[in-house]
């Protein structure tokens, strides 16, 4: 079980996996009976996933592909996905992109390359791939305030294309301005975070100012402006 659980759904998985419910043991059983059952095949394979054990997922995936099953497109990205990290090259990832370009799942493949390059600490390509996710978010008409807000974060970061993130930041402001105010105030901090990147102080603290009216209780802007003004 990855991640916290609150106590009572803490112990209902635990029961759970104690009856040998839902379980890999349990699912293969269940296979055995109905081997062209999709959703099984699915599961079992979601279940070696979240072990990171790509490879004994693949199977499942790949068999999903041999039948007429509402699941085959996200077989495809899922094996992309697997044969990338197993073989620890971008391809099968960049050829899915390539092959489905307005695909169901080609949101979730850029998101997946990316992670794949950050972690490869391939910074040019990793960049390349989030100005081409944003391009693609934008021909699809499902570019958010959170998206642009990501891409922003990352390039101060990064310390790369900060003109750039702070068009799409600015943007991303505009696109929020019916949001609550904590998420207001989040896109505005990432506005002062690429001002101050950029050197320009006056209006980084301007801005960060205005998070603290959004937020006044809370102390992460007020560290924000200390570390602004120290500058």
């Amino acid at each position: 079980i990855v991640g916290y659980r609150p106590a009572d759904v803490f112990l209902s998985e635990l029961e759970r996996i104690n009856r040998n419910e839902g379980t890999i043991d349990d699912l293969s059983h269940q296979l055995g009976t109905y081997p062209e059952d999709d959703s099984l095949l699915m599961r079992i394979a979601e279940k070696y996933e979240e072990r990171q054990d790509f490879e004994a997922a693949l199977p499942y995936w790949k068999k999903i592909l041999k039948l007429p099953s509402s699941h085959n497109e996200m077989a495809i990205y899922r094996v992309a996905t697997g044969n990338t990290l197993i073989t620890n090259q971008a391809e099968p990832l960049t050829s899915y992109i390539k092959e489905f370009p307005a695909g169901t799942y080609t949101a979730n493949a850029y998101s997946s390359l990316r992670r794949f390059y950050r972690g490869a600490q391939d910074t040019v390509a990793e960049i390349q791939t989030f100005e081409q996710f944003i391009t693609f978010l934008e021909k699809q008409n499902k570019l958010t305030a959170s998206d642009l807000n990501s891409y922003s974060w990352r390039m101060t970061q990064l310390e790369k294309n900060l003109e750039d993130a702070l068009v799409k930041i600015r943007l991303a402001v505009k696109l929020a301005a019916i949001e609550p105010v904590d998420a207001q105030a989040g896109l505005m901090d990432t506005e002062a975070e690429v001002l101050w990147k950029l050197g320009r102080l006056d209006e980084a603290v301007a801005v960060i100012d205005e998070c603290i009216k959004l937020q006044p209780e809370d102390q992460y802007y007020k560290d924000q402006k200390v570390k602004f003004e120290k500058s």
